[in-house]
C-alpha cells in the first residue's frame, strides 16, 4: 500500500485492520450500565467507561454503543439543547452502518446510537457516476464487501431550518490497472437532526411522492436555491489515460505525488469543516466579491489544509478569484455549480488558487482533522489539527493567528505552514515537533492510560460552554477499540487554548458557583497538595511500534514518532498553602488571580533552573482515569497551562494535572 492511499484518506489501513476483527471478543467482560445521578454526582457508567470491556461492539445493534465506535467525532447541539456527535464509518469488526454513525445525548455522558446511518442508504449518484463503483441502496454493514464506500469526517450546520451535512466519501475503485482510490467532499441536506441526509442535487431534481424529500426541496425553493451537483472539491488516483473525461483536477495521475509546486493534486479531500466564532456560538461570515460567504477547511497529508469558501445560503463553492471555463467568464464571490477542482482545471500548470488557501501542513506531512475557530474576545483565529498516523502517533497540534490566512504559529513561535527545505526550522520532516500538544498520548500514575486523540471537533453549547471532542484508543484495550471523549477548552490571561484534560462532566452541584463543570474561586488552600503532572513532549525522533512498548503491539513494525507514540509518563508535584512548588521532580511557585482561577506558575526543575512560566487554570474536576470501581473518589482539583514565552525553555509546552 502506498503511502498516499495508506495516510491520505486516513484509514485505509485501519479499515483492514478492522476488517480481521468481525468476530472481536473484548478484553474484560461487563456491560456499561444505564445510569442515573448519584448522591456523589458520579454516574455508574462514568465509573465502568474504562474499567471494563464493552459487549456493544461484536453486535450490529448501533442504538448501544454509546461512546465505543466513534470515529472523528462532530459535535453538533439542536435547537432544543440535545447534542448529536456524527462521525465517520468506523467500528470493531466493521458491523456499523455504512454512511455516518449519529448518536444523540442531553448531558454529553449518556449516548444513545441511531440505529441508521445519516444517509440511510441515500448515495450520492453523482459521485456513483463520477467513479463508476457500486454502493447499496439501502442501509449496508461495513462487512458487506459489495459496498466499497466509506463515508468520512463529516460536519454538520443548521439555518433556515435545514441541517447542512458536507461529508467525505472515499471509495477503491476497479480500473484497468488494478484497484486505485477516489476521495470527494459532497452536500447532503436534511429536515432532522438524525436524518436521514439527502444528496442536494437528489433534492433539487425531486419529483416523488417522499414527504420529507419535497418539504426539504421546497425551503430550498423559497430560498430560491437549486443544486445541479453536489461536489465541493474531489481528487482521484486514476489517470488521465484512463478516465480523462472523468478524473480529477487537470487529469494529474497522483498515486505518488511528490508534494512540490509542480504538482496540482493540493489539499486532501477529506475533513471540512466551518469556521464559528467560540464567543458567540455564530458561525463567520465573510465577503468575497460582492457574496457574503462561510469560510470552510479541509485537507490532509497531500499538500496541507485548505481554506476555501462557500455561499452563506446555499453553501455552494464559490470562486476565490475570477477565472475563465469553457468560454464562461467567473468573477470573485461567484457560486459555482462545479466542484474547485473542476473550476482549477482553467488554471495554469502548478497554481492551485482556486483550491483554497494552505494555512497549515503541506509536503506530506501528517495533518489532517482539523478545526479553525475564531475568538471575538481575543481577536485570534485558532487551528488545532490531528497530527500523525491514526494507530500509533496520533495527538492534536495548535497554533494561532490574527489573520484567517496567517500564519499560524504555535505557543513557541513555529509556524505551522511547512516547507520543503531541510534548512527551516519548519520543514515539513519535523511537524511532530510543531505545534503545541493541546492533548496527547499520556498516562497518569496509577490510572487508565490514553493515545491517539484526535479527529477533533470545537463547539460553543448554550451554556457558553467551549466543548472539545475528539475520539481516543488507549493503553489498556486493543487498539480496534476507540472511543469518543469530550472536554472543556478555556483560554488563559494571554490568549491561549487550554483544555481540562479530564472528560467533561455535568454534574459539580455544591463545588462550582453554577452547579456544573466551571470556573469558580478557589484559594491556595484549596489547590494544595500533592498532583500527578504532565509535561508535554515533542520531537522528531522515530523508532519502530514494536520497541515502544505500546499495547498490544509488540510485533508492528511501523516507524512512528517516539514523542507522540510513548505515552508521557507523568511526575509528582507538590502546592504548599503559600503556593509553593516542591518535591523531587519540581520547584517553582504558584500564584492565583483575584478571579481564584487564573494561574501562573513560574516552573523550575529539580535543580532551580527554570523551564518557563505556564498560565492557565484551576478548577474541580473529574479524573475519569482512575482505575478501581464505584468506590473509588474520582473527584479532584485539576490545572491546565501553557508556556508562551519563546524565550522560556520549554515555550509552546502545555504543563496539565489533578491532585491526588
Amino acid at each position: 500500500m502506498n503511502k498516499i492511499k495508506k495516510n491520505m484518506l486516513k484509514g485505509s489501513a485501519f479499515f483492514a485492520l478492522l476488517a480481521l476483527f468481525v468476530s472481536c471478543t473484548p478484553e474484560g467482560s461487563g456491560t456499561a450500565q444505564t445510569s442515573e445521578y448519584g448522591a456523589n454526582g458520579i454516574l455508574k457508567y462514568v465509573n465502568q467507561k474504562y474499567a471494563k470491556g464493552t459487549t456493544h461492539s461484536t453486535k450490529a445493534d448501533q442504538t448501544k454503543w454509546k461512546m465505543t465506535n466513534c470515529h472523528d467525532p462532530k459535535l453538533f447541539q439542536d435547537d432544543d439543547g440535545t447534542y448529536y456527535v456524527y462521525a465517520t464509518d468506523a467500528s470493531c469488526g466493521n458491523i456499523g452502518k455504512v454512511g455516518i454513525h449519529i448518536r444523540y445525548s442531553k448531558d454529553l455522558v449518556n449516548w444513545t446510537g441511531v440505529e441508521t446511518s445519516a444517509l440511510a442508504g441515500n448515495w450520492d449518484e453523482d459521485f456513483l457516476a463520477w467513479e463508476g463503483f457500486k454502493a447499496s441502496s439501502s442501509e449496508t454493514l461495513q462487512s458487506d464487501s459489495s459496498n466499497t464506500a466509506y463515508t468520512w469526517a463529516p460536519t454538520v450546520m443548521k439555518q433556515n431550518g435545514l441541517y447542512y451535512m458536507y461529508h467525505g466519501v472515499n471509495a477503491d475503485v476497479a480500473v484497468s490497472s488494478g484497484t486505485k482510490w477516489a476521495s470527494s467532499i459532497v452536500l447532503a441536506i436534511a429536515s432532522n437532526a438524525k436524518g436521514p441526509f439527502y444528496p442536494a442535487s437528489y433534492i433539487s431534481g425531486y419529483a416523488g411522492n417522499n414527504s420529507d424529500v419535497k418539504k426539504i426541496k421546497s425551503k430550498l425553493e423559497e430560498l430560491g436555491v437549486t443544486y445541479s451537483q453536489n461536489f465541493l472539491v474531489r481528487y482521484s488516483a486514476v489517470g488521465s489515460n484512463e478516465r480523462t473525461s472523468k478524473s480529477s483536477l487537470d487529469g494529474n495521475e497522483i498515486d505518488n505525488p511528490d508534494y512540490t509546486d509542480s504538482n496540482n493534486a493540493r489539499f486532501g479531500c477529506i475533513d471540512p469543516e466551518f469556521v464559528y466564532d467560540v464567543v458567540t456560538g455564530d458561525i463567520k461570515t465573510y465577503t468575497i466579491g460582492t457574496n457574503e460567504c462561510y469560510a470552510l477547511i479541509y485537507g490532509s497529508w497531500l499538500y496541507g489544509i485548505g481554506l476555501c469558501y462557500v455561499d452563506s445560503v446555499s453553501l455552494k463553492p464559490v470562486a476565490a478569484s475570477s477565472f475563465t471555463l469553457n468560454a464562461v467568464s467567473y468573477a470573485a464571490g461567484d457560486e459555482l455549480d462545479m466542484s474547485l477542482d473542476q473550476a482549477n482545471v482553467s488554471q495554469s500548470s502548478g497554481s492551485y488558487g482556486l483550491l483554497g488557501t494552505r494555512i497549515a501542513g503541506g509536503y506530506g506531512a501528517g495533518y489532517e482533522g482539523a478545526q479553525l475557530f475564531y475568538n471575538s474576545s481575543t481577536n485570534y483565529y485558532y487551528l488545532i489539527a490531528s497530527c500523525g498516523g491514526l494507530d500509533y502517533e496520533y495527538r492534536c497540534t495548535l497554533g494561532r493567528s490574527s489573520s484567517i490566512e496567517g500564519p499560524y504559529l504555535d505557543a513557541g513561535g513555529q509556524n505551522m505552514v511547512l516547507t520543503n527545505t531541510e534548512a527551516d526550522t519548519n520543514y515539513s520532516a519535523n511537524y511532530h515537533a510543531i505545534g503545541s500538544k493541546i492533548i496527547g498520548s499520556h498516562v497518569l500514575d496509577g490510572e487508565y492510560s490514553f493515545r491517539c486523540q484526535g479527529g477533533l471537533s470545537i463547539w460553543r453549547n448554550k451554556d457558553g460552554q467551549i466543548l472539545f471532542a475528539n475520539h481516543t484508543r488507549t493503553n489498556f484495550q486493543a487498539g480496534y477499540y476507540f472511543y469518543l471523549q469530550i472536554h472543556q477548552m478555556f483560554f488563559n490571561e494571554d490568549g491561549w487554548p487550554v483544555l481540562n484534560q479530564n472528560e467533561f462532566y455535568p454534574d459539580y452541584e455544591g463545588l462550582t458557583s453554577d452547579g456544573k463543570e466551571s470556573l469558580s474561586a478557589l484559594t491556595l488552600a484549596d489547590i494544595a497538595g500533592e498532583y500527578k503532572t504532565i509535561l508535554t513532549v515533542r520531537g522528531t525522533e522515530t523508532d519502530s511500534v514494536s520497541n515502544l512498548g505500546i499495547y498490544g503491539a509488540e510485533s508492528v513494525t511501523s516507524t512512528v514518532n517516539k514523542a507522540d507514540a510513548v505515552p508521557t509518563e507523568s511526575k509528582t508535584m507538590a502546592i504548599d498553602s503559600s503556593g509553593n512548588i516542591t518535591g523531587s521532580n519540581y520547584t517553582g511557585t504558584v500564584a492565583l488571580a483575584s478571579d481564584g482561577y487564573s494561574a501562573t506558575i513560574e516552573l523550575k526543575d529539580e535543580t532551580g533552573s527554570s523551564l518557563g512560566t505556564f498560565k492557565g487554570i484551576f478548577m474541580h474536576a473529574v479524573d475519569w482515569a482512575k482505575k478501581g470501581g464505584s468506590s473509588v473518589s474520582r473527584r479532584t482539583i485539576t490545572f491546565s497551562t501553557i508556556c508562551s514565552n519563546t524565550g522560556d525553555s520549554q515555550a509552546g509546552e502545555y504543563f496539565w494535572g489533578n491532585k491526588n
